[in-house]
């Protein structure tokens, strides 16, 4: 099964005022804004864990039928990922260095 994981991409910055995530992409110099639910995803998007950890962070916090909540963050982790705020990475190495990037297509 493939579980992909994601971190924020390095020349994204993000910053949490009242509960949404305000999103700088600093090679474009566009900025997004998340809602909460938005800022929630974007916290457990860490680069360490699957989206099916964060799925079951997200069941945990939200009312929701877990199936739901998976498919959802897997269109909004693409979403993401179209966007330019968050990249896949490999799993963690043997050599101690954690997640590694993803050869650009």
């Amino acid at each position: 099964m493939n579980d992909p994981i994601y971190r924020l991409r390095r020349d994204a910055r993000y910053r949490l005022v009242d509960g949404e995530a305000v999103i700088l992409l600093q090679d474009s110099g566009e900025t997004l804004v998340l809602d909460e639910v938005g800022a929630a995803v974007l916290v457990h998007l860490d680069g360490r864990r699957g989206l099916a950890a964060v799925a079951a962070s997200l069941v945990a916090e939200y009312e929701g039928e877990p199936a739901r909540i998976r498919d959802d963050l897997e269109a909004f982790a693409a979403e993401l990922s179209a966007a330019g705020v968050i990249e896949a990475v490999a799993p963690s190495t043997d050599d101690g260095r954690g997640p590694q990037r993803t050869p650009a297509d």
